[in-house]
């Protein structure tokens, strides 16, 4: 405040002096030397308010998944267990994928405690379901609730509902310890989820030690062979369902009816002709 009242009154002085010395055609007006003092004020006032507003915008963190989010407005639950509200109007994103529900995302946002709907200023997703659905199936990651021998059920991070899956055909991997209540997964599912009534298909689940693993990086689904044709074999895994590969780099030539085979796949298991890859 003194810094501006000093630099006002600097001004006044200066057009004071300016009018005493004019004299003629060239005389100053007192019009015009209020005028001048006029902007010459608003011009500090305004500088001023821009510096202050920019040193008082205290920046924090939030970790969490997304719960919801649209064109305006994201919903994080974060790692500490409490439910953010960001408006990411203005917020930078930093990812190849548009934001969804059940990514992982670091915020950046401005500091006020006094607002409701925190203003975000940068967004980093760290793990996108939209990436891991592009060439696949859907993906669910949670908390792992109860897991029998072919059910498991998990609370999804996203809206904080249980579900339930089969998993007689699951893909598992797995770390040292295996699979446990309380772990978090991710889990790969064909179709829609489920309930306890009338359970999902799970085809995939990973646990959070074995996310960055060679072994999660690729999909697999283990069966009997029921049907063979030049480059195409159809698999009937252990629940009486029937997923027909093509030849895509896995050698199927040697295969036979009645052989249980490990396939190596690309895409969606929900495909007409799933891509074969591989073999184990």
């Amino acid at each position: 405040m003194m810094k501006k009242t000093y630099g006002l009154a600097m001004a006044i002085v200066l057009m004071a002096g300016l009018t005493a010395c004019s004299s003629g055609s060239g005389e100053t007006t007192a019009a015009e030397t209020t005028e001048a003092v006029a902007e010459a004020s608003t011009e500090a006032e305004t500088t001023t308010a821009a510096e202050t507003t920019e040193e008082e915008r205290e920046e924090d963190y939030v970790d969490g998944t997304v719960a919801s989010v649209d064109e305006t407005t994201m919903t994080v639950n974060s790692d500490d267990g409490t439910e953010v509200t960001f408006d990411i109007s203005n917020a930078a994103v930093n990812g190849d994928y548009p934001l969804g529900a059940g990514d992982e995302v670091s915020v950046m946002y401005y500091v006020d405690d006094a607002a409701e709907v925190k203003e975000a200023a940068e967004i980093d997703i760290y793990y996108s379901v939209a990436e891991e659905n592009a060439d696949g199936d859907p993906v669910m990651t949670g908390i792992v609730e109860d897991a029998t021998m072919n059910t498991i059920a998990i609370t999804d991070e996203a809206d904080g509902q249980t579900y339930y899956f089969s998993t007689a055909i699951a893909q598992m991997v797995t770390g040292e310890n295996g699979l446990a209540v309380g772990d978090e997964v991710r889990l790969t599912y064909l179709g829609d989820v489920g309930d306890e009534e009338y359970p999902g298909l799970a085809v995939k689940v990973v646990t959070s030690d074995m996310y960055d693993s060679e072994e999660a990086s690729v999909n697999t689904l283990t069966g009997t062979v029921c049907a063979v044709s030049e480059g195409r074999v159809d698999l009937e895994t252990a629940d009486g369902n029937i997923f027909n590969f093509v030849d895509q780099g896995a050698d199927l030539s040697m295969a036979s009816e009645g052989d249980t085979l490990t396939i190596i796949y690309e895409g969606s298991l929900s495909e007409h002709e799933i891509p074969a890859v591989g073999l184990e």
